[in-house]
C-alpha cells in the first residue's frame, strides 16, 4: 500500500519562445491546462507502471507482489462539487487505481491550489508562479485520514497473520505538521506488536520530498524518514555542489541530529538533471542513540546513474520529471525490493536508479505522462533478466 500526501494543484502551462521581458508583451507558442501538484503527478506515472507490470505478470504467483498495492492520496481540495476537483480526479480514476476517498475538501472553495508555469523553449527552462488560497491540511484531519485508510487494510487486507508493507511518501510541505504525521505514524498500533506477538507488526516505510530551498524543518523531516529524496534546488540551495557532495555530507549531517528518532535505515538519493542520479543506501548495525558516535553511518559506497539522454530530441515538457523519477524509484522499492544488492530477481539500488532516470528521461521527450509505461517496459524487462532490448 502506497499513502501519497501533498498538494493536488491545477497547471496553467504556456511554452514561450523565450523568456518574456518585464512590461512587454509576446504570444505563446502553446497553452495548456491540466493536473498538477508533486504527489499527484507521482501516482498517475506510478499507477500506469503497476498496472503494465500486472499484465505483465497475469498468470504468475503474485502472493508475495506488491503489483496489487492500493494507491491513496491525501491532499487539500476545494469543494467535491466544483469544477477544479472534478478536473484534478479525472486522471487519477483513468483506471480506478488511486482512492481520493480519505482527501480533505474544502467545501466554501471552488479553486484549487494554481501553478502558472512559463516553459521557455530557448533555454528549456522553467518559471513556475504559484497561487494557494486553500488552508493547508492540519495534523487532525491527516490524523482522521490516515485512521480510515488503515482500518480499511486491516479489514480488507491480508490474511491478519500476514505482514502488510505500507509505504507513506510526503511532498516536505508544512514541515512542522508533517513531523507531527510521521510520529503520529511510528507510534501507531497498526505498525506496532500486540502484546500476545500472535499478530506481526506491520511494517512502515515513510520518504520525504526535500525540494524548496530555504523552507525551515525539512532536516528533521530528512532525519526521521526512511527514504529521503533531495532535489536539486534545495541541494544546491544548502552550498552543495553537486549530487555526491550533498549525499556525503547530508550522511553525516543526519547521523548527528539527535532531536529525534532516526529510522534504523537509510536511503538518500539525490537526481541531479543531465548529470544522473545518485543515492546511498545503509542499515544501521545498532539502532542509533543519542551517542553522535553509535550513530555512525557505515562507509557505504555512493551508487550513481547516469542521465537518460538522447541527443538528437529536443526536451518537449520537464514539468514534472521530478515527479517522474520519484514514480520510478517507487515502483523499484515497492514492486522490485530494490533498495540493496540484486538477489534473486530482485533489482540492486543502481538498477531503481537506472529505472527512474530512464522514466524520467522519456518523460521529458513527450508532453505529459500518458503512456510512460509502455515506453520504458523494455527497461524494467531488461533489469528482470528478461531477454528483450531495452528500448
Amino acid at each position: 500500500m502506497l499513502v501519497c500526501v501533498g498538494a493536488c494543484a491545477i497547471d496553467t502551462i504556456l511554452t514561450m519562445p523565450h523568456y518574456p521581458e518585464e512590461d512587454s508583451k509576446l504570444r505563446a507558442l502553446s497553452f495548456r491546462r491540466r493536473r498538477g501538484g508533486n504527489t499527484p503527478n507521482t501516482l498517475e506515472v506510478l499507477q500506469q507502471l503497476i498496472e503494465s507490470d500486472h499484465g505483465k505478470n497475469d498468470g504468475q504467483d503474485k502472493s508475495n507482489s506488491e503489483s496489487d498495492a492500493p494507491l491513496y492520496l491525501i491532499a487539500t481540495l476545494p469543494a467535491k462539487a466544483s469544477a477544479d476537483t472534478s478536473n484534478a480526479s479525472d486522471q487519477l480514476q483513468q483506471r480506478s487505481r488511486v482512492d481520493l476517498s480519505h482527501c480533505i475538501y474544502r467545501e466554501e472553495s471552488s479553486e484549487a491550489v494554481s501553478s502558472y508555469i512559463i516553459a521557455s523553449q530557448a533555454t528549456s527552462s522553467r518559471t513556475i508562479l504559484n497561487h494557494n488560497a486553500l488552508e493547508e491540511m492540519t495534523f487532525d484531519e491527516f490524523v482522521s485520514a490516515v485512521d480510515g485508510i488503515l482500518r480499511t487494510a486491516e479489514a480488507t487486507g491480508p490474511a491478519a497473520k500476514q505482514r502488510q508493507t505500507v509505504w507513506f511518501h510526503f511532498e516536505g510541505r508544512i514541515p512542522q505538521t508533517t513531523l507531527q504525521c510521521i510520529r503520529y505514524l511510528r507510534s501507531h498500533g497498526f505498525f506496532n506488536a500486540p502484546s500476545d506477538m500472535t499478530v506481526p507488526p506491520h511494517e512502515l516505510v515513510v520518504s520525504v520530498e526535500l525540494e524548496k530551498p530555504g523552507r525551515e524543518g525539512l532536516q528533521e523531516l530528512a532525519y526521521e524518514a526512511d527514504v529521503v529524496f533531495y532535489s536539486k534546488a534545495w541541494a544546491r540551495g544548502q552550498g552543495y555542489t553537486s549530487a555526491e557532495d550533498c549525499l556525503k555530507q547530508q550522511s553525516r549531517h543526519l547521523s548527528h541530529m539527535k532531536e529525534c528518532e532516526p529510522a534504523p535505515q537509510k536511503t538518500l538519493i539525490c537526481p541531479w538533471g543531465e548529470h544522473g542520479a545518485t543515492a546511498r543506501s545503509w542499515k544501521y548495525t545498532n539502532p542509533p542513540s543519542n551517542n553522535a558516535n553509535a550513530s555512525q553511518p557505515p562507509d557505504e559506497k555512493l551508487v550513481c546513474s547516469p542521465a537518460y539522454i538522447v541527443d538528437d530530441r529536443a526536451i518537449v515538457d520537464s514539468t514534472g520529471a521530478g515527479d517522474t523519477f520519484i514514480a520510478g524509484v517507487l515502483f523499484g522499492i515497492l514492486c522490485r525490493d530494490g533498495r540493496q544488492e540484486r538477489r534473486n530477481g530482485k533489482w540492486s539500488l543502481k538498477d531503481t536508479l537506472d529505472f527512474a532516470n530512464g522514466l524520467a528521461g522519456r518523460k521529458i521527450l513527450q508532453d505529459g505522462f500518458a503512456g510512460l509505461d509502455k515506453l520504458v517496459s523494455g527497461l524494467r524487462d531488461a533489469l528482470d533478466g528478461v531477454m528483450s532490448k531495452a528500448e
